[in-house]
């Protein structure tokens, strides 16, 4: 005998899944088209290349639209775009941006102090993760809680008015930092390390 309510838990997971689907794949800067941002990219990082007393300010802006206008420390791009041969490094930088710095020459990227340790990058996407589970399970707690106490009430649907748009928000965040943001630092990182010991010069012993 089939449990009352039980036909709910289905929409729910997969709703649970399109979520994480939904994030992964998000539009996470501004589209553009694509001659004009070729276009943009070559002319001025020629002008940077040029024009070494080049104005600060006009630094930055140009350092910004090719991120596509995010409020990023210039120094991050002018270290992301050193990063060679990788196409996402700045969509990375985009993303992962409040986990990386840059070093002082603008050389090199690197993780804040508070996320160097790859065991606390860890913690973090545990915590996030966790995070994303709890705030969706309390989102859709009316559900689980009908299916529990086998109820047929539809009266519990009104509740998700509630519960929905006070814990999808915080579980969105918590996948999104977790899931996509330091991943995408990560992945930067590791794209960079990987140029850098490539370049290295050969110990002669």
């Amino acid at each position: 005998m089939a449990l009352p309510g039980l036909e709910s838990i289905p929409p729910v997971i997969g709703s649970g899944i399109a979520l994480v689907g939904t994030i992964l794949k998000a539009p996470w800067w501004r589209k553009a088209d694509p001659k004009e941002q070729y276009r943009f990219t070559k002319e001025f990082l020629a002008d940077v290349e040029a024009n070494k007393d080049m104005p600060s300010f006009l630094k930055v802006m140009g350092y910004r639209a090719l991120v596509g206008g995010a409020k990023i420390d210039s120094s991050l791009v002018e270290c992301t775009i050193k990063v060679k041969n990788y196409s996402d490094a700045l969509a990375d930088c985009t993303l992962g941006h409040q986990f990386l710095e840059a070093t002082s020459d603008c050389s090199r990227l690197s993780f804040k102090h508070r996320y160097e340790t790859k065991a606390l990058r860890r913690s973090v996407r545990i915590w996030c993760y966790a995070g994303y589970v709890l705030f969706y399970s309390l989102a859709t707690s009316p559900v689980w809680l009908n299916v529990a106490f086998g109820s047929r009430d539809p009266q519990y649907l009104w509740t998700l008015v509630l519960t929905v748009p006070a814990f999808v928000p915080l579980s969105w965040w918590s996948l999104a930092k977790g899931g996509v943001r330091l991943r995408a630092a990560e992945r930067l990182i590791d794209k960079q390390k990987t140029l850098l010991d490539g370049t290295a010069l050969p110990v002669i012993g």
